[in-house]
């Protein structure tokens, strides 16, 4: 909730938590040709991509798409942005889990992608 600024009669600024909207609980249900839009782009998204169709039922891409629909100005960052800022962050965030986990292993197997930054 945002706080909602009112003046009063004596010239005082009092704050006030505003309530929330209805629209907070109750989601509408997309329209089919929306619906439509949407899976059409998915499927062009995945066939141009050389994606697996599993993503789709992947935790975080439906986590991703949930927090992208209730977020209509979001932009995507570039590719440089998310490998030289949004990456090394996560890389850092997770970084000691990782190492505990590798240093408990008993066989690693590593892949690259030499040809994309």
């Amino acid at each position: 909730m945002e706080p909602v600024v009112r003046q009063s009669e004596e010239s005082n600024v009092v704050v006030q938590n505003a309530q929330p909207k209805t629209t907070t609980f109750v989601h509408k249900p997309v329209p089919v040709s929306k619906a439509q839009q949407i899976d059409r782009q998915l499927v062009r998204m995945i066939a141009k991509g050389h994606h697996a169709l599993r993503m789709v039922e992947e935790p975080e891409f439906k986590k991703n798409v949930e927090v992208v629909s209730q977020s209509p100005g979001y932009k995507l960052p570039t590719r440089k942005t998310l490998t030289t800022s949004l990456v090394l962050k996560l890389c850092d965030e997770y970084g000691s889990s990782i190492m505990e986990k590798l240093s408990a292993a008993t066989a690693v197997c590593l892949t690259t992608d030499g040809w994309t930054l």
